[in-house]
């Protein structure tokens, strides 16, 4: 979380370090008239030239603030010790929220020397870790990355995806769980796409487009076709299983529900967040209508004895909660929890229940509440701050956490939703930085309408 901070002050810390401020003379940098009237205030903007970031004005300054900053770091006999310190901070370790499937937990690890961090797995609860995939082998140079993961239901086999120099276009990859041998599966020309397996493991749908016949990385992307893949097929047997010609510039996402036929495709258009809700209610039958209108977002979470929970923002901007009944063939859709004066930033059902994360005053704060909609009681955290995680399997009683804020490192915590237990599982160690050592504040400042603004204060303990 600190490392943007270093970029943007180093040339700070190494002028405090210098005797060399007074002696420097500064590019020049031309003022101009301008004044903006902004609702209702005359603004005075003398350097408003530089917005025009490619003309040849500020791109003579740009070259000369450059050549002056450089010029000024070279000298600097603290440079050495600065670049040492900063790259002990970079270095450090990092890990992701974990997840369960099944027994298995799947984890990102990253020591702090390796250019990008592995998955890794724990067969069960009291197993060591283990390295299940190393994206740092695919290439010498690095530039070979791994992208999207996805585990089957039974746990033995992950779908991962690899990219090759930052390209969006993604590669899939089928690898063995319990023997680590990676499958001869291989799909290719997929892109915004994830896999998502049939219940049965069987195989994974994913997004595809039509090979690119001109350049690759320039060629405008149209009419993608949902496809199949059946494991141990080569990829010329997918089938399609939903494409629209009419609309080139959608794209698709499925999730398949558990112990049915159904599938439910998302659809969006763009960067819109509204998308399309269809069904599917058996395989091989055609997608229904169920949302045909870009009227809100529509996010599926999950399902259980046929009720599909989805969070959407339709007639509700902050979200809320509902959910979907089939009833001979008939479709019902019931709210659940109705939107509240604070946004929702996730939903997660686990333990039998929705642990919800709200905004409230720039911080989270985590309600429960059960499958009817009813509120069941607050979570409490170990500290305020901006919270994530909550995953898992909808009867799992386990999950993890993060917290963080602006005097926090992340950590990492282990929660049983049934007794509430919480403890520590990982915690973020920055060189030469104790979080015990300093304070932040929320206060808030009126504007000019009555609103609250929030603003952080924090510094460190003793100074008035």
């Amino acid at each position: 979380m600190y490392k943007k901070y270093f970029n943007l002050s180093i040339l700070v810390v190494l002028m405090s370090c210098s005797n060399q401020v007074d002696e420097m003379n500064y590019p020049e940098a031309k003022k101009i008239e301008f004044t903006e009237n902004i609702h209702g205030y005359e603004i005075n903007d003398s350097y408003r030239w530089l917005e025009d970031f490619t003309s040849n004005d500020s791109l003579d300054w740009v070259k000369r603030q450059n050549k002056f900053t450089k010029a000024f770091i070279s000298k600097n006999k603290y440079k050495k010790d600065i670049a040492n310190y900063l790259e002990q901070i970079w270095e450090n370790e990092s890990i992701s929220i974990p997840y369960k499937i099944k027994d298995k937990t799947f984890y990102y690890f990253n020591d702090g020397s390796f250019q990008q961090s592995k998955l890794m797995i724990k067969d069960c609860d009291k197993c060591d870790e283990r390295v299940l995939i190393d994206p740092n082998t695919f290439s010498d140079d690095g530039t070979i990355s791994l992208g999207g993961t996805s585990v089957n239901n039974s746990a033995n086999m992950i779908a991962f995806s690899i990219s090759d120099g930052g390209s969006d276009w993604r590669v899939w990859k089928v690898l063995d769980i319990e023997t680590g041998e990676v499958l001869e599966d291989e799909i290719k020309w997929a892109k915004f796409s994830g896999a998502s397996w049939e219940n049965d493991d069987s195989g994974f749908f994913y997004q595809k487009y039509d090979e690119p016949k001109g350049e690759l990385l320039k060629e405008v992307n149209e009419s993608p076709k949902l496809m199949f893949h059946k494991i141990g097929t080569d990829q010329s047997e997918d089938y399609v299983v939903y494409e629209n010609p009419d609309q080139p510039r959608w794209g698709w996402g499925i999730n398949v529900i558990e112990d049915t036929n159904i599938k439910i495709l998302s659809i969006s258009e763009g960067t819109d967040e509204r998308n399309r809700l269809y069904i599917q209610l058996n395989t091989g039958e055609k997608f229904i209508p169920l949302i045909d209108e870009l009227i809100g977002a529509y996010s599926f979470i999950d399902s259980k004895e046929g009720i599909l929970w989805f969070y959407t923002t339709e007639g509700a901007p902050k979200g809320k909660i509902v959910n979907l009944e089939i009833k001979n063939n008939s479709f019902v859709w019931n709210d659940v929890i109705q939107e509240s004066e604070n946004s929702i930033r996730s939903v997660n059902i686990v333990n039998n229940s929705f642990v919800i994360n709200y905004l409230v005053d720039t911080f989270s704060s985590i309600k429960i509440f059960d499958l009817s909609g009813n509120f069941v009681q607050d979570l409490e955290l170990p500290k305020d701050g901006t919270i994530g995680g909550f995953g898992g399997e909808i009867d799992d009683t386990k999950t993890y956490f993060s917290v963080s804020n602006y005097v926090t490192p992340r950590e990492i915590y282990e929660i049983n939703l049934d007794s509430l237990d919480v403890k520590l599982f990982w915690k973020e160690e920055i060189v030469g930085y104790e979080s015990e050592d300093y304070v932040s504040e929320l206060k808030f400042y009126p504007s000019k309408d009555g609103t609250k603004i929030p603003i952080h204060i924090s510094y460190k303990k003793g100074l008035n």
